[in-house]
């Protein structure tokens, strides 16, 4: 408590002491849930691997995890020097801390947290956000400069903003320098209390250990039931704080708060960018996703307790009334649609029991026979590029005009066979399963099959797995299963 109060309380005169202090309460707080369910915390236990160890235990959602390792990443670089970004990042520290916070009240704190209703989370106002809007335009102005009229009327701009930029910083600081007083106050008491209160962890950890009774270990086994089915709830702008990390692994350029259409975000030439709240005919679209110049796919995105399935209809909407804004030229549409792909999110990993309510839901809009499907991650954009150079429809054609004659000479129970497979996924079937028996050639109907999938480009990966052991039960021996699922590419399916 004291640790996200001390967070609160830096946020304005030291934005690094609030990314310290919100990932040492994330470290507390993954001590604290340990101690309850017997894994070893001790000072010497790296988060990283506590948090490993922790969700061996308790199979933790994948919305906590990334919750407390959003924590440790966003304090990992917190240094002295103030830069218009740690504002930033501490506000993205105080809202996954917040969320966090709650899903471990409401999981831990037994009778206190019944009837806990969590509340809205109060914004903190950003003594950074006008530098940092300076910035962003200076940055666009900077990457959208092409002919020397530009670079003549960009520079006269450049200067107005440099000059702007020049008296919020300084208004920033006189800002920070006012609440410093208090601040250095606040963290003097609070370093002594965090102390003391880390030797009594300490010591109860290790007494904890000594003493774990049967009745403990009942009521041990019962919380980590309570806890591998709980999830966090995230509001949209929180949602969105994970989107954003999860779009920047997979190589797209994600700010939601700053890289928006409203502050002067456009696409530029060889850049990956995911701009949000782009205009259509159906109000701002989430994010669209731009390769360059060119828009390749819209994205809706609602906060974790939101139905995703459904949500597709919508980002439909905004594929077809995306609008061009003099930002770039739309030279292709596909039907009644101006962009190709769409995607739904609420930022939950998928879970087969919560189907509709989980995942990253994505329809290819090319085709109306195509289905929407549920992805474990977002595609790159290379991904996305050998994607879109057919459609599904174009590649299963190719299979049905290519032949069987190449070396490995199938007998024609094998053809038979792989064309079965062939049209259950022209179907839209996730699973396959061929029976063989032993001898009659299993391995060379599999490597026909997947050299035909992937010389057609219906996939561009494929896993084949081949059991190397040398004991062979009956049943494995007996027949093959094939399921599409292992046959079809991590991602792009």
């Amino acid at each position: 408590m004291r640790l996200a109060q001390t967070a609160e309380a830096c946020f304005v005169p030291d934005p690094n002491t609030t990314l310290i202090k919100m990932r040492q309460l994330g470290e507390e707080l993954a001590k604290t849930i340990a101690s309850r369910v017997g894994v070893d915390s001790g000072s010497d236990v790296k988060q990283v691997d506590l948090l490993r160890d922790l969700d061996y235990t308790l199979r933790l959602d994948k919305q906590v995890k990334d919750a407390f390792h959003a924590l440790r990443k966003l304090g990992n670089p917190a240094t002295h020097d103030i830069t218009s970004s740690s504002h930033r990042d501490a506000l993205k520290a105080l809202q996954v801390g917040h969320a966090l916070s709650a899903w471990f009240h409401i999981q831990f704190g037994g009778d206190k947290a019944k009837g806990f209703k969590l509340e809205p989370f109060a914004k903190p106002q950003d003594p950074s956000e006008k530098v940092r809007q300076l910035e962003q335009a200076l940055q666009e102005l900077q990457k959208q400069t092409k002919t020397a009229e530009d670079r003549l009327s960009r520079a006269e701009q450049q200067q107005k903003i440099e000059a702007q930029k020049a008296a919020a910083e300084k208004q920033r600081a006189e800002q920070m320098a006012s609440e410093s007083q208090v601040w250095e106050q606040i963290a003097t008491e609070h370093e002594a209390k965090l102390a003391q209160f880390r030797a009594k962890m300490d010591a109860a950890n290790i007494e904890y250990f000594k003493f774990f009774t049967g009745l403990e270990k009942q009521q041990q086994a019962e919380q980590i039931r309570r806890v591998e089915k709980s999830t966090l709830h995230l509001s949209e702008a929180e949602t969105r704080i994970l989107i954003d990390e999860q779009l920047i692994e997979a190589g797209w350029e994600a700010d939601s708060v700053n890289l928006r259409y409203s502050k002067g975000a456009r696409p530029i030439a060889n850049a990956n960018r995911a701009i949000a709240e782009w205009p259509t005919d159906s109000g701002p679209a989430d994010y669209v996703l731009f390769m360059g110049l060119t828009p390749v796919a819209v994205v809706e995105a609602k906060k974790s307790a939101k139905n995703v399935y459904d949500d597709i209809g919508q980002a439909k909407r905004y594929a077809k009334g995306l609008l061009e804004q003099g930002a770039f030229t739309l030279e292709t549409n596909y039907g009644e649609f101006k962009v190709p792909l769409t995607f739904a999110t609420n930022g939950r990993p998928y879970l087969k029991q919560l189907e509709k309510e989980s995942g990253i839901w994505f329809l290819d809009v090319r085709d109306n026979s195509n289905r929407r499907k549920v992805l474990k991650g977002w595609y790159t954009p290379q991904e996305i590029k050998t994607y879109l150079r057919q459609t599904p429809q174009q590649a299963e054609a190719e299979l049905d005009e290519m032949a069987f004659d190449y070396n490995l000479k199938l007998r024609d129970y094998q053809v038979n066979a792989i064309k079965a497979v062939e049209s259950s996924i022209k179907q839209g079937k996730n699973t396959a399963l061929i029976a063989m028996a032993t001898g009659t050639g299993k391995t060379k109907t599999a490597i026909a099959m997947v050299y035909r999938l992937l010389k057609s480009e219906r996939f561009r990966r494929i896993l084949f797995l081949v059991d190397r052991s040398a004991y062979k039960p009956p049943a494995i021996s007996a027949k093959c299963a094939w399921k599409t699922s292992t046959l079809l590419p991590t991602r792009l399916r």
